[in-house]
């Protein structure tokens, strides 16, 4: 066997080692039903980019927190400066 076979039997062997650990990984928290299903979305571990949308979204939702408390904040003084 020459040399470009065995790196590409190599490669072959590690993209299918992945596919095949992230069915596993997939298949090993499903549930019959749905009673189980909101546990094993806090056990699945999370990957890199659903940690991102999730450290996102909590950004996001803070930003928009303080900007609400913010706006009813600033109508408070308004309504006190008016009176």
């Amino acid at each position: 066997m020459d040399f470009d076979a065995q790196i590409a039997e190599i490669t072959f062997s590690f993209i299918r080692f992945n596919i095949l650990s992230t069915i596993l990984r997939k298949q090993k928290y499903d549930t019959m039903g749905g009673l189980f299903e909101e546990i094993t979305k806090d056990t699945l571990e999370l990957t890199i980019n659903e940690r991102i949308i999730l450290f996102i979204r909590n950004l996001v939702e803070n930003i928009k927190k303080q900007l609400y408390d913010y706006k009813n904040t600033l109508l408070i003084d308004l309504n006190i400066d008016n009176q």
